[in-house]
């Protein structure tokens, strides 16, 4: 067993690509063919770390093998949760299994599932592991023995090791990814085209909007847009690479939560104006505003940076063209997209209504009497 490790002191991870490269500078790097694993880190505090040796313990101890002592991770308020010896991993190379053990008080959770003290399971490839809180995620256990994803194109499994999906909508499912050479993190939305070419009598109008947002994302550059890295447009799927923000939407904090005080409305509020006055000074109209598409990057606290997201309906428009597509979500639609049914035009102010909608939401929560949606049939039948 080597010497233990301290956190701020712990190696950088390896590609498995099978060319040892190391650590800069280090003449006793790793030989990639050792590393049976990885703990492949979803919180900032923390490095990812590569799995070499049979046994490894992690915690606040000076004894353990990874040491929870970095200044980063003594800035988390689970700091003094964390055990001495919090858990164990350990490798049975015969099997080719891996197992951890709850060495702590305050619990180590696998998958959001407390495994209690002194207990031990097989790891999973894909596990996810939590320290002190469920809520409270910290490794994604990858297995380096564990058989390749074949639904994910061989060029993206060369750049990215493609983890356990985060998120699923109406286009397809969203997965956390880490880059190879850096380990720094990533969302990936990917749609599968058959699902629409089969069964979407507009499948065409459909491959458009989503190229649309790539087009439009790759050309941002707004702290409150969400910024697109890489895209990749396969015969099968269309996969786009998306900064990974940790704090959820908007609309699941305000039913978590319940109504917002005036000032972190405000907070909140001031910021998707900001963004949405960045994208139609570009002449970009998002036309989905919603709290499903304003992201949060804090999970703790409600005054923080928001991500506005999703433009598959959005659409780059010059001074003089108007735009006419029914679109968008009921509840947040401008009226004059409902009353013209497609017939007539509309301009960009539509975003505009959608942020008040959006204001209201936060600001009166579970109160809501939608009178938003009286109105909308209102014109909906005038029409």
């Amino acid at each position: 067993m080597n010497e233990p490790i301290p956190m701020s002191l712990s190696l950088p991870t390896q590609t498995y690509d099978g060319i040892d490269e190391g650590v800069a500078g280090d003449e006793n790097s790793t030989n990639l063919s050792t590393i049976w694993g990885r703990l492949l880190s979803i919180d900032t505090l923390f490095p990812s770390i590569d799995l070499i040796d049979k046994e490894y313990s992690l915690g606040r101890g000076k004894t353990c093998t990874i040491v929870f002592d970095s200044s980063e991770v003594q800035t988390s308020k689970y700091f003094l949760a964390y055990s001495s010896q919090h858990f164990k991993i350990t490798r049975d190379s015969v099997n080719n299994f891996t197992y951890v053990v709850d060495l702590s008080s305050n619990g180590t959770y696998i998958n959001g599932e407390k495994l209690g003290k002194n207990k031990q399971q097989i790891l999973e490839n894909n596990a996810e592991i939590a320290l002190a809180s469920k809520a409270h995620r910290v490794y994604i256990y990858i297995d380096s023995n564990a058989s390749a994803d074949v639904s994910i194109p061989a060029v993206i499994r060369d750049k990215y090791i493609v983890s356990r999906e985060i998120g699923r909508g109406t286009y397809g499912e969203v997965r956390l990814c880490f880059n190879r050479d850096t380990c720094d993190r990533f969302a990936m939305k990917i749609i599968t085209k058959k699902h629409f070419t089969t069964f979407c009598p507009q499948a065409d109008a459909f491959n458009q909007n989503i190229k649309n947002e790539c087009s439009i994302l790759q050309g941002l550059c707004h702290p409150c847009i969400i910024r697109i890295h890489e895209v990749f447009d396969t015969p099968d799927t269309l996969n786009i690479i998306l900064e990974l923000v940790d704090g959820g939407e908007l609309f699941n904090r305000v039913v978590a939560h319940g109504q917002f005080d005036e000032a972190t409305s405000k907070f909140l509020f001031r910021q998707m104006c900001i963004g949405v006055k960045y994208l139609h000074d570009r002449s970009v109209t998002h036309r989905d505003l919603k709290p499903e598409n304003i992201l949060l990057t804090s999970p703790s606290t409600n005054e923080t940076l928001i991500k506005i997201t999703d433009f598959g309906l959005s659409k780059l428009i010059n001074e003089t063209s108007l735009m006419k597509t029914f679109c968008g979500t009921p509840n947040y639609l401008a009226p004059e997209v409902l009353a013209n049914r497609g017939t007539g035009s509309y301009t960009n102010k539509v975003d505009v209504w959608s942020l008040g909608v959006i204001l209201y939401i936060c600001l009166v929560a579970a109160k809501i009497v939608r009178p938003h949606v009286i109105w909308i049939l209102f014109c909906s039948r005038k029409s």
